[in-house]
């Protein structure tokens, strides 16, 4: 029997997952603990009838990005090549929002797998905010609009951080894990029906050409061979005459994680990661191309235990919930190694280019947040080297 422990590992060991298992505490690492569910995820998208809705959520605390997305995101006023806007719809009307907003935000994207009427996903959208209300106990104020220009049609949320009792809330990590899509799912269903099998048979077609870890590179990895030798290539995979998984292998040279050649495929080394990464932040691979030197394959995802770097800012990409799913610098050190750094708020434009230092600092909830900075002087760089050796002196005694 397991079951989640949520003693004191659970409180302040941040690299690991603790669970009870037949009696006995043992440790997962996360990376093993978010693949478990989300292959169990993957398997309920496979096979379920149940209809299946993709739900993303961002926040903000600026009061000047909550009105630019109320008056001209949630209305496409930011897209000259859409005519017809759309219309905003919402529990109340748009000058009472206006006049209760505050700072906070939340902003939902909400994509049922199956295409629906405007006026009919309007419907689904009521529904689900009424049962999302009922599990956490706050009624909202929110607006809301449903966005026809691209190929698949969805609504964007946006829900004021303030209840109509004027406290303020936040979406539980269950709400945000699990709750919220299972809420989504029944409402959908009750009003569409079971899901097609068509829409089944495409769920797994697309699987194996999706952009991230999936449980098909699983059963790859069981097939690799070591490259010896080799800065780019770790592993080798001979052509499969299984026409699904070759179907993945060529997926993943299309991404530029992987090349063909002698019969069979070189994987880069630690390309798992660079598949998880890219399932987090869809502009990871992008993101290689605007390194410098012969060696762009060379990115890595940002994690806090890396501590302090330097390097020269290549690109940053800014969040439109759309084509760019999170805030990011790009950061290039000396040694022509990347980092993919993802950031809460929106990256400071004026460092495009610019030799910066990045050093880490505590939130207000305890986490430790990137903090990037433009180096202007030798004495500037000097009080950098210092932080990087007591961020060391200090990680290691931990």
């Amino acid at each position: 029997m397991e079951q989640p422990y949520e003693g004191i590992y659970q409180r302040f060991d941040f690299q690991n997952h603790w669970v009870i298992r037949n009696g006995v505490l043992r440790r997962i690492k996360p990376s093993s603990y978010r693949r478990r569910i989300n292959y169990q995820r993957s398997e309920e998208f496979l096979t379920s009838r149940r209809q299946q809705c993709t739900l993303k959520l961002s926040y903000s605390r600026k009061l000047k990005s909550h009105k630019d997305f109320l008056d001209r995101y949630l209305p496409q006023k930011n897209k000259s090549h859409v005519i017809e806007k759309p219309e905003i719809f919402g529990n109340i009307s748009l000058a009472s929002y206006k006049k209760k907003m505050v700072a906070t935000n939340f902003k939902w994207i909400f994509s049922p797998e199956e295409t629906m009427e405007p006026e009919i996903m309007k419907g689904a959208v009521k529904d689900w905010v009424k049962r999302l209300e009922f599990k956490t106990g706050h009624k909202f104020d929110w607006q809301a609009a449903i966005h026809t220009d691209t190929a698949h049609p969805h609504a964007h949320i946006l829900i004021n951080g303030v209840d109509k009792d004027g406290k303020g809330f936040r979406f539980s990590r269950n709400i945000v894990t699990s709750e919220a899509r299972n809420q989504a799912q029944e409402c959908l269903t009750n009003i569409l029906g079971e899901r097609r099998q068509e829409l089944i048979d495409a769920a797994n077609d697309r699987r194996i050409i999706a952009d991230r870890f999936t449980e098909y590179d699983e059963f790859l990895q069981s097939l690799e061979k070591p490259v010896e030798n080799d800065k780019r290539f770790g592993t080798s995979i001979f052509r499969m005459s299984d026409v699904t998984y070759q179907r993945r292998l060529e997926h993943l040279k299309d991404l530029g994680i992987a090349e063909y050649s002698d019969g069979k495929y070189l994987l880069e080394h630690n390309w798992q990661d660079t598949l998880k990464s890219l399932g987090r932040y869809n502009t990871f691979i992008d993101a290689r191309r605007h390194l410098h030197g012969k060696e762009k394959y060379n990115l890595v995802l940002y994690t806090e235990d890396m501590g302090p770097i330097k390097g020269n800012v290549r690109f940053l990409y800014m969040m439109d919930d759309e084509a760019t799913w999170s805030n990011a610098y790009v950061i290039q050190d000396k040694n022509g190694k990347g980092y993919f750094v993802p950031l809460f708020n929106p990256p400071d434009v004026n460092l495009l280019f610019k030799n910066v230092s990045l050093s880490l600092k505590t939130s207000q909830s305890g986490k430790l947040t990137p903090v990037v900075k433009e180096i202007k002087d030798p004495e500037m760089d000097k009080e950098f080297e210092k932080k990087f050796e007591k961020f060391y002196g200090d990680f290691l005694k931990r």
